[in-house]
Parts: C-alpha cells; sequence; structure tokens
C-alpha cells in the first residue's frame, strides 16, 4: 500500500486525504463542499469556522493597528511555538533565511557600501573595524534589523547567529516575548561570549506603530552630508514575515515600518500568502482541517494579499507619507515540493509560482547621486 501511495500524484493524494477527512469532520460545525465552485469566496467560507483560542489579553490595543482576537490566537500557541509538529514556520525558515541572505548580500551590501557616512565611520571605533573585518563571513554582520510580528523568535534567533549587530524583535503578545526570552535563554543567546558584541532585544506588547512613535524621529531626506545622529535609529533591514495577513490594517502597519527603514540602503522583506483558491486549499482546509498541523480558525483568507496588492500598497504609503518611491527588488514563491504527510515540510524557492506562500524585498529608490569629498580615516 505503501508504494501505491508514494506513487499516487500530488493531486490525487491530495483530494484523496481530502475527502477522507471530510467524513470525520461533516458531524461537526462545517459544510461540506460547496455546491459551485465559481468563486474562492464561497470555497473559503464552507470551510471556515471561528477559533476555539481565547485568553486574558493584558491592555487594550487599537482595533486600527491590531486585532486582539489575533493576539489571543497566537498567545495560546506559545507552549508549542518551537515544536517542529505544531508550527510549520520552523520548516518554513529553511528557506526564508537564504532568501534574506541572498537578499542582503546582493542588494543591501552593495549601497551600504557606497552610501556610508563619515558619521557612521567616525562613530565605529578602531577595535570594532577590526572585529568586523574578522567577521565578514557572517552574512548579517553589522546590520540593525527589526522583526515585526516576531512571535516566540523563531527568525530573530537565526538574524543573530548570522552576525546581526542589534536584532529587534517585536510583538504585541507578551506570552510569546516570554517564551522567545526563555528559548534565547535557553541557547545562551544572552549570556554567550559569542554574541559580546552584539544585542538582541524583544518587546513585548507592542505594535510597530507604538514602536514607531517611540523612536520619536520623522522621517528626513536623503542627504549625504548628515553630520548628525538622525539615523541612529534606522533599521538596515526590517522584517515583517507571516504578519500582515493577521492584521485589520495593513496600511498602517507598512507605513510604520517604512518610516523606520534606512532611507539609502534598507530592505524591507515581507512574506505572507496569496488570495487564490490554491491557498485556501492548502492553507485552511489543509493545514487546519485536514492535517491539523495549526489550529482552526489559524488563517483568515480575507486578509491574505498578492504581491501586487503589497506592492501597490508600499508606493502609495511611501509617496503619500515619506514623498519617497519604492521599488520591489524581488519576488520569490515559497512552494512546498511534496504533501507535508506526518509533519515534513519541505519548501523551495521559485519566482514562477506565487499563488500560495510568497516573500518580497523592497527598498526605497536609488537616491539621487552627489559628489563627495574622500576622507582618510586611520585604524
Amino acid at each position: 500500500m505503501a508504494v501505491v501511495v508514494v506513487g499516487l500524484p500530488y493531486s490525487l493524494l491530495l483530494h484523496s486525504l481530502i475527502a477522507m477527512r471530510l467524513c470525520f469532520l461533516s458531524s461537526r460545525t462545517m459544510t461540506w463542499w460547496p455546491r459551485s465552485l465559481s468563486s474562492t469566496e464561497s470555497l473559503y467560507r464552507s470551510f471556515r469556522v471561528e477559533s476555539r483560542h481565547s485568553i486574558h489579553v493584558t491592555r487594550h490595543l487599537s482595533s486600527n493597528t491590531v486585532s486582539s482576537e489575533e493576539v489571543a490566537k497566537f498567545s495560546a500557541m506559545n507552549e508549542t511555538w518551537w515544536d517542529p509538529n505544531h508550527n510549520p514556520l520552523l520548516s518554513l525558515n529553511a528557506v526564508r533565511v537564504p532568501y534574506i541572505t541572498s537578499m542582503v548580500q546582493e542588494h543591501l551590501r552593495p549601497r551600504l557600501s557606497q552610501s556610508q557616512s563619515n558619521t557612521d565611520r567616525a562613530s565605529t571605533s578602531s577595535a570594532q573595524r577590526q572585529r568586523q573585518r574578522q567577521r565578514r563571513t557572517l552574512p548579517l554582520d553589522g546590520l540593525r534589523i527589526l522583526d515585526i510580528g516576531c512571535g516566540g523568535g523563531l527568525l530573530c534567533e537565526s538574524l543573530i547567529r548570522l552576525g546581526g549587530r542589534h536584532v529587534v524583535g517585536i510583538d504585541p503578545s507578551h506570552q510569546l516575548i516570554a517564551s522567545a526570552k526563555n528559548h534565547a535563554a535557553q541557547q545562551q543567546l544572552f549570556s554567550s561570549s559569542s554574541f559580546d558584541h552584539q544585542t538582541l532585544d524583544y518587546i513585548g506588547n507592542m505594535t510597530i506603530e507604538e514602536y514607531a512613535e517611540q523612536q520619536d524621529q520623522p522621517k528626513t531626506t536623503t542627504d549625504e552630508d548628515d553630520n548628525n545622529d538622525d539615523e541612529s535609529h534606522y533599521f538596515d533591514m526590517i522584517c515583517c514575515l507571516e504578519v500582515i495577513e493577521h492584521v485589520p490594517n495593513m496600511e498602517s502597519l507598512l507605513r510604520a515600518a517604512l518610516s523606520l527603514l534606512h532611507p539609502r540602503h534598507g530592505l524591507l522583506v515581507i512574506s505572507t500568502m496569496s488570495p487564490t483558491v490554491k491557498s485556501a486549499l492548502l492553507t485552511i482546509l489543509g493545514a487546519e482541517y485536514i492535517f491539523g498541523y495549526v489550529p482552526i480558525g489559524t488563517h483568515n483568507w480575507h486578509q491574505y494579499q498578492s504581491p501586487k496588492q503589497v506592492y501597490d500598497t508600499l508606493q502609495q504609503v511611501s509617496s503619500s507619507s515619506l514623498s519617497l518611491s519604492i521599488e520591489q527588488v524581488n519576488v520569490s514563491g515559497m512552494v512546498l515540493t511534496r504533501p507535508p504527510l506526518f509533519g515534513n515540510w519541505q519548501w523551495t524557492l521559485d519566482e514562477t509560482d506565487t499563488d500560495v506562500n510568497w516573500i518580497g524585498t523592497y527598498r526605497f529608490a536609488t537616491p539621487p547621486t552627489t559628489t563627495t569629498t574622500t576622507t582618510t580615516t586611520t585604524d
């Protein structure tokens, strides 16, 4: 029987599993397959139920920026966040992290080296520059990175291990932040001598909009002649992975994120899911109802965003709020190479398939070139 199953085409195997699972779920609060598949929305509604998770949220979060229901939903997952049997993000990290490092090497490093200001260099001691040269093999060495909606710290730990100088993870759930701090402590990321010159900060019970307001620094022009510390609050890279499909106001989130992105060389990395029939089948019907890898109600198909929707919103926000233009550097699909049987998730990057999970990189358009004088600094 095992040989027959292995030889089945992906689609046939998936439909067989769907049929079997629906037999078990028919007595629950679900309806059968819709009579008409003329629209993705009807398909989605047929398999949608409300999440059964409910926990106390310690303070009121503005409904314009964060959904308290979403915070409660993910807070309930804090004890299993690092369990690969309950969190597919652990396997997804295997393609997200290499993607991020490749974008840094191809698109951030060249701009960073070209636009390094005299202020940045003067504020870096000779000893620090020596350490930077010694650690240059680490792809994220010296970068200041923000992880929006960091959850239990899955991505943050990868970023600090790969050389991030200052990694900040923020999340509206204080339970998940507590889990992130606990796991980092177990991994000795706060005390190991290997991370003496790096900092990993977790901030809970906070939205990206609140964090941006705390910085109290307005977006400035891209003058190359800045000789002050106005850029100290900017991040070289900002990650917003599997987050925007869980917030009620994507525009507000992206506006806050862009206000913190370095205007000359910063990269914004976003990943989410496209609103397609295929995504409803795999991420809701498959992941929630058939395989049970995530709790029922984890996803809301109506909040999925296509690459075009995200890019259009970024352009509108960047132009209206910051008077800067933004460009799309790359978009790639994160595609399952085979059905995730028994929790075995295997992903690959594919620029031609963004029907379900996808990841994209954005930056401000190339700033105008200016004539600068060369300053010689002695180490």
